[in-house]
């Protein structure tokens, strides 16, 4: 059997295709049967995997609704919350806090607080551009060069080369 795979002129799968075509010769009759049953049958098993599919898939879905209903149910009970303690609550605090008296108040416990802590300014401090005399607005940043005759700015003027002998 394994001798004439080998010899010159046999084709290599030649033996394979022999012995498959010998099987379906003698047990034809149960493979024809058994093709028979299997075209029959298979729609009818795959209707039922996808009928399976399609339930799993819709308890699946109304389970996420319910989540979903749930999550969103309480997220309104919160927010009622918050709006009903906001009535309460709210327009106390917002009254308190426009009024000047409030702020006021507020003022002086931070002044309070900073004497506390020795954080206090030693003057009253002054308004930016106030004193005339640190107003330099004929100063150029860019050039350092004012025309007053105040100075040059803050550059110094250039100076020589060193030049000389060697």
């Amino acid at each position: 059997m394994y001798g004439d795979a080998h010899a010159p002129g046999v084709r290599p799968g030649a033996n394979l295709l022999r012995r498959a075509w010998q099987v379906v010769e003698e047990n034809g009759w149960f493979l024809t049967a058994v093709v028979i049953v299997v075209s029959i049958v298979a729609p009818y098993v795959f209707a039922y995997l996808r009928a399976r599919e399609m339930e799993r898939d819709a308890r699946d879905t109304e389970k996420l609704r319910a989540y979903a209903s749930a999550r969103r149910k309480a997220l309104d009970k919160v927010e009622e919350d918050m709006r009903s303690e906001y009535a309460k609550n709210g327009a106390a605090n917002n009254a308190a806090l426009s009024s000047e008296e409030a702020q006021a108040k507020k003022l002086a416990e931070i002044d309070a607080k900073a004497a506390r802590l020795g954080v206090l300014p030693k003057g009253k401090g002054r308004v930016l551009g106030s004193d005339p005399t640190l107003r330099r607005n004929d100063y150029n940043p860019l050039t350092g060069v004012s025309s007053s005759s105040t100075g040059r700015g803050y550059r110094p003027t250039q100076r020589q080369r060193p030049g000389g002998g060697g």
